[in-house]
């Protein structure tokens, strides 16, 4: 199946968007490393209910394709039913804000299908986001499974019951380290079904935010992220250390030492589109610094 959504100028960056850090659940169909920027006109793939989904932009309309019917929406993976020009204006509420969406217009938030943004995080602690990034394609490439359309391979990350024989001691083998505990820990709690992904979108930010805690491993920092980029809380303001120290700099009267003083302020401050401000934001600073 395949098709065209056509889109306003600056309607979405899908460059920028896929290489800002928030996702690890796409690949580039070159097979090139997904970081490397060399190319802005990619095309990516992920997977979806066992199908191959290939997304990329001609001008400015994005294009899919996809090797049979799935559940989702193609727009709903970079949340295109928002009006990016509401969600901007929203939190402009600075100079430091106008200047990042000025410079990054387009960059959109994605909504990742949930069990592997999960792990994806639970592999980023202390790690770059690069590394991140080859630790999620070692899994799906030894776990996972091959889906072949068009005379290609396309690698599927696996389900929770095909790493549910995994163990730690291999998943640390792979380069998890101490991670791997964590994600062998939330494999078992999803697969019985201690924390549920239904009930999480039910709850409210604050409720998903304390419940998806259950799962060792899961901080606050990933917490937000997942409910960011997986389930829809647009609220959420992902903070870890580096973007903590930013916040210091760059917004000291919102800025505490507890983590949720620090994000309730962030909230508040951008109101219900934070979630945007934040990689707006943190996508500009790390620009600058490079």
């Amino acid at each position: 199946m395949q098709g065209v959504i056509e889109l306003e100028e600056g309607e979405l960056d899908l460059h920028k968007t896929m290489q800002c850090g928030q996702t690890f659940s796409w690949q580039k169909v070159s097979g090139e490393p997904f970081f490397d920027e060399s190319s802005s006109n990619e095309k990516y793939y992920t997977t979806v209910d066992g199908e191959v989904v290939i997304l990329w932009k001609e001008g400015e309309n994005l294009h899919y394709e996809t090797s049979g019917d799935i559940s989702r929406n193609i727009g709903s993976f970079f949340r295109l039913h928002e009006p990016l020009d509401e969600v901007l204006g929203d939190i402009q509420r600075d100079d430091i804000m106008e200047e990042a969406v000025e410079e990054h217009r387009g960059l959109r938030l994605v909504n990742d299908e949930f069990v592997p943004t999960l792990i994806s995080y639970l592999c980023s602690p202390q790690m770059r986001i690069p590394r991140i990034k080859e630790m999620v394609d070692s899994i799906t490439e030894k776990y996972g499974t091959e889906i072949e359309y068009d005379g290609t391979k396309y690698n599927q990350f696996p389900s929770l019951y095909e790493l549910s024989d995994v163990s730690e001691r291999e998943l640390r083998r792979m380069g998890l380290g101490y991670r791997a505990k964590y994600v062998k820990s939330a494999i078992r709690h999803l697969i019985k079904g201690k924390v549920k992904e239904e009930e999480l979108n039910e709850m409210g930010y604050k409720g998903a935010h304390e419940e998806i805690q259950k799962i060792n491993g899961v901080g606050d920092k990933v917490a937000d992220c997942v409910l960011l980029f997986s389930l829809g809380y647009l609220e959420a303001f992902p903070l870890d250390t580096w973007s903590w120290s930013a916040i210091e700099e760059h917004y000291p009267d919102h800025h505490h030492e507890d983590y949720h003083t620090t994000a309730d302020n962030l909230r508040d401050y951008f109101g219900e589109y934070a979630g945007y401000a934040q990689q707006y934001l943190f996508h500009h600073m790390r620009e600058q610094e490079d």
